[in-house]
């Protein structure tokens, strides 16, 4: 005989499917809480265009060895071998941000180590778009001996910040865009706003015709590599250090209240001539005014027509990168 077989019946309860659901929200949730400032690599198509990303810091640091042998009155002048500290090129690839190439480049070591430690590589993580003029590492080593190591003090974190910001722009400024819009401007010049926010200028130079920026103060640099497209932006280097413009102090200074003389009264002025004396003041300070813009449009467009000095010799320029 078989056992009889006994039926448990229970009673539904919603309550009973709570834990379920909240275990599903929270799977469900917790793929909605990846990082929306990352750019999503599965939304950016394939692409096989790659560039090689030159590099000069590997002979520029190299020391070649003493003589072993006190009969020879020099030390060597070559490397020890044919492939003693090389200059190996980096590939770059079209479809990836620009927070993954700027590592991969060799000259830009110095630049991304700062990025990383002001907090902006992460934002090269963004779909931006962006476009990034690298600072090389010479550029930046001979800024940071001449400034005291200015560069490598943490107490100067915003500083370095304001400074690197300046090199980064907002939008896809590829270089047939900066030559376009330099041209049709009447100055001749683009202002390209920066994560500074302060305007980084960019002209084409008339003898070589080739784009040069500057901060429209004096400082300005020719480009290294003329624009590595990048998924989320345009990747250039620069052959010096550009800083951000200083910001223009107020012309007029406060003067301190001085007691009054125990003289003569000072006589009523009437309201009439209150209104007049106040708007006399108001038209000398529009006039003031109009005269101190005039004079800022003028020292922004200078560099248009400023003469570069190319550092040659702290810095080998190789065969610039030439995009269609």
């Amino acid at each position: 005989m078989h056992p009889k077989r006994v039926l448990h019946r229970t009673a539904f309860n919603s309550r009973m499917l709570a834990p379920a659901a909240i275990g599903i929200a929270a799977l469900v949730l917790g793929g909605c809480t990846q990082s929306r400032a990352r750019q999503d690599t599965y939304k950016v198509a394939n692409s096989t265009c790659s560039y090689m990303m030159p590099t000069v810091s590997g002979t520029r640091t190299y020391a070649p060895a003493k003589p072993s042998t006190s009969s020879e009155a020099e030390p060597k002048s070559a490397p020890d071998s044919q492939i003693a500290y090389p200059n190996p090129e980096t590939p770059a690839f079209c479809d990836r941000p620009l927070s993954d190439t700027l590592p991969s480049s060799l000259e830009m070591a110095d630049y991304t180590h700062l990025l990383n430690a002001t907090g902006l590589l992460t934002i090269l993580q963004q779909d931006g778009p962006f476009t990034v003029f690298g600072i090389p590492n010479s550029a930046l080593e001979t800024y940071d001996a001449q400034t005291g190591n200015k560069l490598t003090s943490p107490d100067n974190k915003a500083v370095i910040k304001e400074m690197l910001s300046y090199t980064i722009v907002k939008g896809r400024w590829p270089l047939a865009k900066i030559k376009q819009a330099a041209l049709a401007s009447p100055t001749q010049s683009v202002g390209l706003p920066t994560l500074n926010g302060q305007l980084l200028s960019a002209w084409v130079d008339g003898q070589s015709g080739q784009v040069v920026i500057g901060n429209g103060q004096g400082m300005v640099s020719h480009l290294w590599v003329t624009g590595i497209p990048q998924s989320n932006g345009v990747l250039y280097f620069i052959q010096d250090l550009v800083l951000p413009p200083i910001a223009q102090q107020n012309a007029g200074t406060s003067t301190p209240v001085s007691a009054a003389p125990s003289v003569s009264p000072v006589p009523p002025v009437s309201k009439a001539q209150a209104q007049a004396q106040a708007q006399a003041q108001a038209q000398a300070q529009a006039q003031a005014q109009a005269q101190a813009q005039a004079s800022t449009v003028a020292a922004r467009t200078q560099p248009a027509t400023a003469t570069y000095t190319s550092r040659k010799g702290n810095l080998t320029t190789p065969p610039v990168l030439q995009l269609p």
